[in-house]
């Protein structure tokens, strides 16, 4: 999952858009401050620094931009923690060692602008054979409309790296297959939900 940054714009009259998103104001912000009228974002805005603006540009470009010459306030730190998704209960991965079955609770997602919410039954997917030559890393992930459980294969790899979840979901799990097993244990599941 890519990180995101929120940020919020000084100067009103900027309109600085990042990602195809209208930076909010300062005053939606910091209450006490009155002297610009908040435009039609509420809250910070969650930026994608990972994606690219009109014309190309990565999206960190044009936030070190902006905020170098005094448009743009960053308000958190740069984690996935600050996600538009995130994991409020539930959705926790295990395995218990006996095959390559990934086993995931029920759950809540919910989505911070809106504080919209999806419920998941949660489920269980079965990884793909393991590489008689290397190791992968499977992402194992959550629909963020219908709650399915969904998993994509990595790579495998002397290094491997875990893949990207697909667009509209959200990676909760890494999973590391190693070279020729035929099952997975608990100590191979990794926690990388966004939770809030």
């Amino acid at each position: 999952m890519p990180p995101y940054l929120p940020v919020v714009a000084l100067n009103r009259s900027s309109k600085i858009r990042i990602d195809n998103q209208l930076v909010a104001s300062f005053a939606q912000i910091y209450s006490s401050i009155t002297q610009y009228p908040p435009n039609d974002q509420t809250g910070p805005t969650y930026v994608d620094l990972g994606a690219e603006v009109e014309g190309g540009d990565p999206v960190w470009k044009e936030v070190a931009y902006h905020s170098s010459i005094g448009q743009l306030l960053v308000v958190g730190p740069l984690t996935s923690t600050n996600a538009p998704v995130v994991v409020s209960s539930g959705l926790v991965a295990t395995a218990d060692g006996s095959d390559l079955v990934i086993t995931v609770s029920s759950g809540v997602l919910k989505t911070r602008s809106t504080g919209v919410t999806t419920v998941s039954v949660g489920g269980s997917t079965t990884l793909a054979a393991a590489s008689s030559s290397h190791p992968r890393i499977d992402t194992i992930a959550v629909n963020e409309t219908t709650g399915a459980i969904t998993n994509v294969e990595g790579t495998p790899a002397v290094s491997p790296v875990a893949p990207a979840a697909l667009t509209g979901t959200l990676a909760i799990d890494h999973v590391l297959v190693g070279t020729s097993v035929t099952d997975v244990t608990q100590a191979n599941v990794t926690d990388v939900a966004p939770r809030g």
